[in-house]
């Protein structure tokens, strides 16, 4: 008897015999049995079992994990014939930071050559609970950015995760691969397919919901329809379970109602939902079934408020009291909003912006608008363009953030209350309900002469909808708000921009679930504010309760502040920027919900913590030049959420109304310098996020500041763990490598020739690279940590940073010497590159030489474009200094063994203009299973202290003084677990 996945390969080559012949089969599907997981899957830093239909994959804590279909096997040659992947899905054990789905070699139209990519779960999905995930294979989540894409032409279909405990288990059950012999229309293409609330004549609530689907089999189908999911509140009908003999090419119309009593809608309480879960398949091939899931959300109360950018108590005040009160209207400064909005009731609105370009919050040259939308002008030459892609882009940038058109058209409104400006918005709006289905789709990974599909980030009117839509769009969601109780926008004109706006805008926006990121906050804000305007209780559900969902999302906010974008700080404000207003504004709804507010309290108390005196905090991840601490715009908006902590408002800088109503009311202002209150000269372990600050010195120009990041790293922070920086005397020394995006305008002097070694790979940290190739994605353990000023310590070990090698780190902070511990820890034989990067110009010690190279140190993660590489020969410990500034030094020794070079980096520094900045780069190699390095760092101003060093075994260190003391330090004994 054949093993059930021979048996099921068997069937799919008769079904392509079939079709070969001229016949249509039932089916190509293709049953992930979870019976024989040992000739199916190959895993990595993980182990597979299977047993009673389920796959049970057994994940290691901090290592990134893959489970994938053996290369040879006959699956990858049949990926082609493949339309959706069908599974679910649960968290049975442990902690999960993130799991992907990513294939190539399958159906995707123009893009079959792209690695495609879906996100399966976040840390913040449930647990212990199964998760339904139906992938159309043609349009992916994302596209990933690094160079996956080139990497070989074998076709492949894996799963990847990162465990953040020991003994995390995930399940899997009912994988499957289908063709698409009838077709799903997605929810976001015309006519939009989402729950539509109406009321009988009992005031019973009926969501009412249509599914499109499209016949493909090249022969007529009849199809079937069925609602898995149960309901308790809701009594949910199909209008009819079965649609026979659609012809092919043509489509079947599938409606659902979902009805809640009135009397249930009394008792339940805001935003009580059911998952609604539908199953469409045809009548001949049940396994070739396509799942649809969304939600079923109680209507929100009358009760709740529509307008929700200010309270009433607010508003009330503003409207009664702006004009007459001089101190009130100093600081609120109505006369800009005033003049801006009525500019706007000038203009003649025949057209919305069209074209896909993001907006940049600049002007495109001497371009302005016309009287007329979308007609821009040459202050110039008096050149009129009419509709194109310049007068396009010129109106998003007036009613954007360089023009603020709408923000000043809200903020009148919401100032005065007179209703000519709401009747303006509605005006637009109404062209915008007109207007907005009809444009064309686009996409940032479009190929060219070739639309395709249109993918999941897709958008009519940017480059992405998750990198300009929700951006561009967030002052029309701010006005919509504003006017939400305006008597302008009448029942009729609601439901009118509601069904032909709002929703093909919305539902653009929510195509995926996308992960924690700033990206999605602002996403977040927007579907908030329209679905309270509208009230529309699923949209809102959505905002608020998807994984990544608002308030979802704070529980990624560990106690001590970070969140996944925690590290590079310029996105972790950009975040803040986001989600904090959404609070703010979700907190003047009365609609009552729970989250962590001491969390919000430590994310932004966070950034001040990780600064060195002088204010600065070293790169790490994608944050251009760098970053540097001050006041925030942030604070303002938790002025309100957190009367009593008076910190938060000498912290901002009355940028909010709400702020601004509070100085109004309390006679204070914000202290310019408050921010300096926050930064702290001792040391600080943020336990939770796994990074540590070893920190010296009471003013900026004593200060010495080492830290080590070990722990949880996703999105725009490198994947890197275990990598240093270094501070000192008010002067940066080394950090991670910044980005060349986000780098800020205006006199900078680009050194372009540098630009490829200004990279999120392991060769711009300063970290231990094996056999040449960048680390994996992998979570340290703390192993010791020591804040005694006399000796500072911190140690952690990161498991797998490559398959079966893990790093131990330590790092020491004593009289003003910074000590490097690293012992690299395999059972096979590995080539070691110790990496260490500093500003400034390189010197060798005494007995040292420098000799060219003729070959590249390498030809992975970026070695070949190091610059001028040199290889050091000398006798005894290493030794180099660098001159980073006059009175800014560092002296390096390192114990002996192994080669060592030198050659040119580059890293981007906040400190110079320069993009980037070169950097001369130590790589220390060394060869073998089990390898130890020592490296003595010591920053200094004008006399080094340290004369030189001596070896005591693999672990161990004297260090010898100028002044004829010495002391010495046992590294391995201080990794210990304390």
């Amino acid at each position: 008897m054949l093993k059930p996945y021979l048996a099921t390969l068997v069937a799919a080559c008769l079904a392509l015999a079939a079709q070969a012949a001229g016949q249509t089969p039932a089916d190509h599907l293709y049953n992930l049995q979870p019976d024989t997981p040992d000739a199916l899957w190959v895993t990595q830093n993980s182990r597979i079992e299977a047993g009673e239909g389920v796959y049970r994959w057994h994940l290691q804590a901090g290592q990134t994990a893959e489970l994938a279909i053996a290369q040879g096997h006959p699956l990858l040659n049949r990926l082609r014939y493949y339309d959706y992947a069908t599974f679910e899905v649960r968290i049975a054990a442990g902690e999960l930071s993130s799991m992907g789905f990513t294939m190539l070699g399958h159906v995707s139209g123009p893009r079959q050559y792209k690695v495609h990519e879906w996100q399966v779960a976040i840390l913040t999905t449930a647990k212990d609970a199964w998760h339904r995930r139906c992938f159309e294979l043609a349009r992916p989540n994302w596209l990933p950015w690094d160079n996956v894409d080139g990497q070989g032409v074998d076709a492949f279909l894996k799963f990847s995760a990162v465990a953040l405990a020991p003994d995390t288990v995930v399940e899997l059950r009912g994988l499957n691969l289908t063709p698409a012999i009838i077709r799903l229309k997605p929810d976001f293409l015309e006519p939009i397919t989402w729950p539509i609330l109406s009321r009988d004549d009992a005031g019973n609530a009926i969501y009412t919901l249509r599914h499109h689907l499209h016949n493909q089999a090249n022969q007529p189908v009849d199809m079937i329809a069925t609602v898995v999911s149960k309901h308790e509140h809701f009594t949910v009908e199909l209008d009819k379970p079965r649609v026979d003999n659609v012809k092919n090419g043509k489509s079947a119309i599938f409606t659902l109602t979902a009805t809640m009593l009135a009397a249930d809608e009394q008792e339940l309480p805001e935003l009580y939902d059911e998952a609604l879960t539908i199953v469409f398949h045809p009548a001949h091939a049940p396994e070739a079934s396509i799942t649809w899931q969304g939600s079923l959300v109680r209507p929100l109360s009358p009760a709740v408020r529509r307008q929700i950018l200010l309270k009433p108590d607010e508003l009330t005040f503003l409207r009664e009291n702006l004009s007459g009160d001089e101190a009130l209207s100093s600081l609120v400064k109505p006369n800009a909003a005033i003049t801006g909005a009525e500019e706007f009731l000038q203009k003649e609105l025949l057209r919305i912006p069209t074209g896909h370009l993001h907006v940049s919050n600049n002007w495109v040259g001497d371009w302005r608008p016309s009287d007329r939308m979308p007609e821009a002008v040459n202050l110039k030459s008096g050149e009129k363009q009419f509709d194109t892609t310049i007068a396009a882009r010129t109106w998003k940038e007036y009613m954007a953030m360089r023009g603020n058109a709408l923000e000043h058209l809200t903020n009148a409104y919401l100032f005065t209350g007179d209703e000519k400006y709401a009747r303006k918005a509605v005006e637009l709006f109404q062209l915008y309900a007109q207007q907005y289905s009809s444009l064309s789709w686009d996409d940032i990974f479009s190929p060219p002469h070739s639309r395709g599909e249109a993918l999941l980030s897709s958008s009519r009117v940017a480059l992405s909808s998750t990198y300009g839509t929700n951006w561009y769009f967030k002052g029309h969601c701010r006005l919509l708000s504003a006017i939400a109780d305006s008597p302008s926008l009448t029942p009729e004109v609601r439901q009118h921009i509601y069904l032909n706006f709002v929703l093909p805008y919305a539902t653009e926006l929510m195509k995926f679930a996308g992960g924690i990121s700033n990206m999605t906050d602002i996403t977040n804000h927007n579907i908030l504010l329209l679905g309270l305007a509208f009230h529309d209780a699923a949209m809102l559900r959505w905002a608020l309760y998807s994984d990544a969902g608002l308030l979802r999302r704070l529980n990624d906010i560990t106690p001590d502040g970070f969140t996944s974008e925690g590290r590079p700080l310029n996105y972790h404000h950009a975040a803040m920027s986001e989600y904090l207003p959404a609070l703010a504004f979700l907190d003047n709804s009365q609609i009552a919900v729970d989250f962590p507010k001491e969390r919000l309290l430590a994310a932004i108390r966070m950034p001040y913590q990780r600064a060195t005196l002088d204010g600065f905090i070293p790169n790490t991840g994608d944050i251009g030049r760098g970053f540097r601490v001050g006041k925030r715009t942030e604070a303002d908006w938790l002025v309100g959420m957190f009367p009593d902590e008076t910190w938060l408002f000498d912290l901002g800088n009355l940028s909010t109304i709400q702020a601004q109503l509070a100085a109004h009311r309390t006679g204070r202002r914000p202290e310019a310098q408050a921010w300096q209150q926050l930064v702290e000269s001792r040391p600080r372990l943020f336990e939770y996020a796994g990074y540590a600050i070893l920190r010296s010195g009471q003013t900026s120009a004593e200060q010495i500041m080492t830290t080590l990041d070990f722990g949880r790293n996703p999105m725009h922070a490198h994947q890197d763990r275990n990598t240093i920086s270094l501070s000192a005397f008010g002067h940066l020394y080394t950090q991670g490598p910044g980005s060349l995006y986000n780098v800020g305008r205006g006199g900078m002097t680009r050194n372009e020739h540098l630009d490829g070694l200004v990279s999120s790979g392991s060769m711009s940290q300063n970290v231990v690279l094996v056999d040449h190739r960048d680390q994996m994605a992998a979570v340290g353990n703390l192993l010791a940590w020591r804040d005694d000023p006399e000796m500072q310590l911190v140690a952690a070990i990161v498991p797998a940073i490559r398959p079966g090698v893990d790093h131990t780190r330590a790092v020491v902070l004593k009289d003003g010497i910074v000590i490097l511990f690293d012992k690299l820890d395999s059972s096979e034989d590995h080539t070691y590159d110790f990496v260490y990067h500093n500003y400034g110009d390189l010197s060798l010690g005494d007995g040292w030489q420098a000799t060219p190279v003729t070959e590249p140190l390498g030809t992975t993660a970026n070695y070949e474009r190091l610059l001028e590489p040199k290889l050091l020969t000398g006798s005894g410990p290493l030794h180099l200094q660098w001159t980073v500034a006059e009175n800014a030094k560092l002296a390096l020794w390192a114990t002996p063994g192994g080669e060592a070079f030198t050659a040119g980096s580059a890293l981007n520094n906040i400190q110079t203009r320069i993009i980037p900045q070169p950097t001369p780069t130590l790589i220390h190699r060394r060869q073998g299973a089990i390898v130890h390095y020592v490296t003595i760092l010591e920053p200094y101003r004008e006399q080094a202290r340290v004369q030189g060093i001596t070896a005591m075994g693999d672990s161990g260190v004297s260090i010898h003084l100028h002044d004829g003391a010495s002391f010495d330090l046992d590294l391995q004994n201080l990794v210990k677990p304390q």
